[in-house]
């Protein structure tokens, strides 16, 4: 307990010095001590994730205080020294710690946190709706640029869960529709669905406008469709 008291105190003190420099020579300095300190002593620790591990509690300690104290200081936390310690207890299973951490909003908003925060949530449910609260704090085109990272990563239904949650109606749905086609019928199905909700909410109608240029996919719905019901005659 005490060589993680001594740590966090260190770290603190460290930070509370770039604080007061000016920013440019605050900026180098805090990338310094993630590279020089908290990377490499991240990277030696043990491949497995074990929380009772006295150097990952250590480790943990100094880059809270760190992150903490800069903030404290009226600097801003460092967003990739925040990441690493989210990745860091989301390794270990440390999900109360991180829901604490991301409930004192901390790190600063940024699309890679909520993007984090989305892939992180098949093993912590929580983690989605606090990515939805970044993105609703950065507004429209950090949405949008998130829901063009999660299609590329082929995510799709986490896109148009952004895309439904923040109200990104006018989100075109050719590329989100192109890349449901890659991920099967299933996937492909639900999100044609979605989008035919969405038409008929915003228009009135479930057809797709013309410059959508969505009719190819209209027809592989339809393809599909047609299947499933000659699928059915023939079972009985």
């Amino acid at each position: 307990a005490d060589r993680q008291e001594a740590a966090a105190a260190t770290a603190a003190a460290v930070a509370a010095a770039d604080a007061e420099a000016d920013p440019y020579t605050r900026s180098c300095a805090t990338r310094r001590v993630v590279s020089v300190v908290f990377r490499p002593a991240a990277e030696a620790l043990p491949a497995e994730a074990d929380a009772r591990c006295q150097r990952r509690r250590h480790l943990l300690a100094a880059m809270t205080a760190y992150l903490h104290s800069q903030v404290a200081a009226g600097a801003s936390a460092d967003p990739v020294l925040g990441e690493m310690l989210l990745r860091l207890l989301a390794a270990e299973g440390s999900h109360a710690q991180l829901q604490l951490l991301l409930t004192q909003r901390i790190l600063p908003d940024s699309v890679p946190l909520a993007l984090f925060l989305f892939q992180l949530a098949p093993a912590f449910a929580p983690a989605a709706d606090f990515g939805l609260d970044v993105l609703k704090r950065l507004g429209a085109p950090a949405q949008e640029a998130l829901v063009a990272e999660l299609l590329q990563q082929q995510d799709v239904l986490a896109a148009c869960r952004v895309i439904r949650s923040v109200r990104l109606l006018a989100f075109p749905p050719r590329p989100v529709l192109a890349a449901a086609a890659e991920c099967g019928s299933e996937v492909f199905t639900a999100v044609y669905s979605f989008f035919l909700l969405r038409n008929a909410s915003c228009r009135g109608s479930a057809s797709f406008a013309p410059e959508e240029a969505c009719d190819e996919f209209v027809a592989r719905f339809e393809a599909l469709q047609c299947g499933a019901r000659t699928g059915q005659g023939g079972a009985t």
